[in-house]
Parts: structure tokens; sequence; C-alpha cells
């Protein structure tokens, strides 16, 4: 999120920041007296309001990056799935687009299916 894009919005309430969302700029909500973050535990969300003094509700556990069958696990199967989607054999939700971009490139190919293949057999983080 960008520098104070939401900087002296003191109507501003509620705002839900979904967990791929890994940058917010230090005066994103700044002088925002009323706000309260909505987002997932352990995200990007959670840690600028804590930094922040900022009131946080969480949404429940985040997702990890890759896993499109939201099993809880990074395997070989949603590296297929991804390489599927990227060849126009599956259809994904939007939910699932944004956890197959893992290398945050906004397009789902080869690439980040190889990427998940590797993560699930330990060879990346």
């Amino acid at each position: 999120m960008d520098i104070a894009v939401f900087e002296n919005c003191a109507g501003l309430s509620k705002v839900t920041i979904p967990y791929t969302v890994t940058t917010i700029n230090y005066h994103a909500f700044n002088n925002c007296p009323n706000l309260t973050i909505y987002g997932y535990s352990n995200s990007k969300a959670e840690s600028y309001a804590k930094e922040n003094n900022i009131d946080f509700v969480s949404l429940g556990k985040s997702k990890t990056m890759g896993d499109v069958d939201s099993d809880g696990k990074i395997t070989s199967a949603d590296s297929l799935f991804i390489l599927r989607y990227s060849v126009k054999l599956e259809k994904f939700t939007d939910e699932q687009i944004a956890l197959a971009d893992v290398n945050s490139d906004n397009k789902i190919d080869s690439l980040d299916a190889l990427t998940v293949l590797r993560r699930s057999v330990g060879l990346d983080d």
C-alpha cells in the first residue's frame, strides 16, 4: 500500500486487508483515529496494526501462498493445479488466483508452478 494512501481519513472506520498484501507503508493510515483493520492472523495487516496502535480484528489464520487447494500444505498437487490453470485447463476463484501468483508478477505461469513444486520438496522457502 502506498505512502499516506488513506492519511487523514477521519471517517474511515473499517478496512479489510487481504493476506496477499505484504507491504503497508508507514503513513498509509496516519491520522485515522476511528480505524479498525480486519485481516488475517500473522499477516502484514496484523503487524502493521500492532506497530501503529490500530485496533485489529482477525479473520482467521493466514493463507499460504501457493496452497491453491487450501488443504493447509504446499504439495505437488498445488503445483499441478497452477500449471493446469496456466494452460487454461483449470478455472480458479479470485482467492486461488491470488494464492497462485507466488512470485507476484501479476500472471500465473509455469514459473509459479515450478516455485510451488520446489517449495513442496523443501528446495525453496
